[in-house]
């Protein structure tokens, strides 16, 4: 049996809209949200042509809403699962040549020291400078190209 919600978590499972951010701290009930989301999205229209698109940050996140999904849906093929990042690098193997990145693109992560933001705290605001200490820019390169030329 599914947890009971709180006002707040059934407000969000209920909005009406397309999309909803959910953001709370860890063991907050995310997931759980998500997932009676999708499941109200397409129980409300089980003969329309939509797909629902959800994503989460973690890998671990996306696979618990899958397999939540799989087990109370029993068939999940009109939602996509997936991490933010993994969504994302999959449209850029997938069109990344229209904004002329490399066809087989592969992702490269910068080390810590080329990754620090060029920005300083007071001209950026204090919320703005504490985002940026956990920034990490990825680039990419050409799979077959001995050359270390990010695409940013």
């Amino acid at each position: 049996m599914a947890p009971e919600l709180s006002p707040e978590q059934l407000q969000a499972v209920n909005a009406v809209g397309s999309a909803i951010v959910v953001t709370a701290s860890a063991g907050s009930g995310k997931t759980e949200v998500v997932a009676r989301r999708v499941e109200r999205l397409l129980d409300e229209s089980p003969n329309e042509p939509f797909r629902v698109l959800a994503l989460s940050y973690t890998v671990k996140a996306a696979d618990e809403l899958r397999d939540r999904l799989a087990h109370r849906l029993g068939d999940a093929r009109r939602v996509d699962t997936d991490t933010i990042h993994a969504f994302a690098h999959n449209i850029i193997r997938q069109h990344g040549t229209w904004a002329a990145l490399p066809p087989e693109p592969e992702l490269v992560e910068l080390p810590p020291q080329l990754a620090k933001p060029k920005l300083t705290p007071n001209a950026m605001g204090p919320s703005a400078a504490a985002r940026t200490n956990s920034c990490q820019l990825v680039g990419f390169r050409r799979r077959s190209s001995s050359s270390q030329t990010c695409f940013k």
